[in-house]
C-alpha cells in the first residue's frame, strides 16, 4: 500500500473517486496533500458496519470538512431488506472551488 501524495503530484484534480471496501479514510487520510487542490470527492460511505473495523460515513464526513469539503448530497443508496440504511456514494465539494 502506498500513499495517493506519493503517487500524485499537487496539480490541481477534477475528481477523486474511491471505492475501496472500508479503506476510504486511510485512502484520504493518505492523500492529505493533494485534497486542497481537489475539487470533489465521490466516495462510497456506510451507514452500518459492512466491513471489520471500517469507517463509517461519519467518519468520512468528520475527516473531509476540516479540509474544507462540504457534502452535496448522497447517491445509489442501499436500504437492506430490514429497512436499516446500509451503504451509498457521497459527493463532497471542495469549498475553495464551490
Amino acid at each position: 500500500m502506498v500513499r495517493i501524495d506519493s503517487i500524485i503530484s499537487e496539480a490541481e484534480i477534477d475528481i477523486l473517486k474511491l471505492d475501496l471496501q472500508g479503506f476510504e479514510l486511510d485512502a484520504l487520510k493518505g492523500a492529505d496533500k493533494i485534497l486542497k487542490n481537489t475539487k470533489l470527492v465521490f466516495t462510497e460511505i456506510e451507514f452500518t458496519e459492512l466491513y471489520n473495523d471500517a469507517p463509517l460515513f461519519s467518519h468520512i464526513d468528520l475527516f473531509l470538512r476540516p479540509h474544507g469539503f462540504r457534502l452535496l448530497n448522497f447517491y445509489s443508496l442501499w436500504t437492506h431488506p430490514d429497512g436499516q440504511l446500509t451503504s451509498g456514494d457521497a459527493i463532497y465539494l471542495n469549498t475553495k472551488y464551490f
